[in-house]
């Protein structure tokens, strides 16, 4: 079980109240951007008409803010990750394998020093205990 310091708490409680989403999990990635992991069916609220909701708590935090919804499956978990990019994703008995259809794609996956690599690889092996690999 992760533990929460007081200022991801107080990031916590900011997006559940002004969107009324709940958190499953919070952390600030290696940019200094602050990722919310939601639960299902929360993403419209979290999110907001017109994205009112997101500007409001990134305003407020003085941060970027990144928000996922959480899913059982570790594939449709993956997609929404990834989201807007349109990627195959398939699982095996070890792993998650994103198929990018071509190296524009693959690099955005990867992205700037391997950061969105990195966080993909930590949010599959922390909820799922696979690893993940880019094609």
């Amino acid at each position: 079980m992760r533990v929460f310091d007081a200022q991801t708490l107080n990031y916590v409680r900011i997006l559940e109240d002004i969107t009324g989403a709940k958190v499953k999990d919070c952390f600030v990635d290696e940019n200094g951007i602050v990722v919310f992991v939601i639960y299902p069916g929360d993403i419209g609220k979290a999110i907001g008409k017109s994205g009112n909701n997101i500007k409001m708590v990134m305003k407020i935090l003085n941060k970027k803010i990144s928000i996922i919804e959480f899913n059982e499956d570790p594939k449709i978990f993956i997609k929404n990750c990834i989201k807007p990019i349109n990627a195959e994703v398939t699982i095996n008995d070890k792993e998650i394998i994103i198929k990018s259809r071509n190296i524009k794609e693959k690099g955005l996956l990867i992205g700037r020093e391997k950061s969105r690599l990195k966080k993909l690889k930590t949010l599959a092996q922390k909820y799922y205990g696979l690893g993940l690999k880019i094609v």
